[in-house]
């Protein structure tokens, strides 16, 4: 969404809240590892049936906390209008390692704008909660994983001089 001039925000829709484990980062492995399981020991069957770390109440309290409830106002007052992309950015300070996340004050959550796939002239990006993902730190640098969509903008991509 952000390669385009101007967008046309067609709806935003904030998603309800959705249950999330996380399998997959640091953390999370070292749980597991403490169960005696690990990803890498692990059939394809069976690494989905391991218990993570159950991440919907930290998503649930970043739901109610002040920045995401003015960000989703703020993206809400925006259907129907045309605009710069980047006014549908969070109104946070962006990460200083991965300069597209938003972190989140006092969680370990960020937020970002994934584009979903697109349906014919309309198109998805999502807002999205992450987390710190596997290797934050170690070997094969740091990375950042999704948890759940949180809210989906609806929009049109335009050019300058259309309306």
């Amino acid at each position: 969404m952000l390669d385009y001039p101007l967008v046309l925000v067609h709806k935003v829709e904030v998603h309800p809240v959705s249950e999330v484990i996380d399998l997959f980062s640091e953390e999370a492995q070292k749980v597991g590892a403490a169960r005696g399981h690990t990803l890498d020991n692990e059939s394809p069957e069976k690494k989905f049936s391991l218990q993570g770390i159950n991440r919907t109440p930290e998503i649930a309290a970043a739901y109610e906390s002040e920045p995401v409830k003015r960000y989703f106002q703020a993206l809400q007052s925006q259907q129907g209008k045309l605009l710069p992309p980047r006014e549908l950015l969070p109104g946070l300070k962006p990460d200083k390692f991965f300069k597209w996340a938003y972190p989140l004050p006092g969680t370990k959550l960020y937020l970002t704008l994934s584009d979903a796939t697109p349906r014919q002239a309309e198109r998805v990006c999502q807002v999205m909660c992450c987390s710190r993902g596997p290797n934050l730190g170690s070997a094969g640098g740091p990375t950042l994983q999704h948890l759940a969509a949180l809210a989906s903008i609806h929009y049109e991509r335009r050019h300058i001089g259309t309306s």
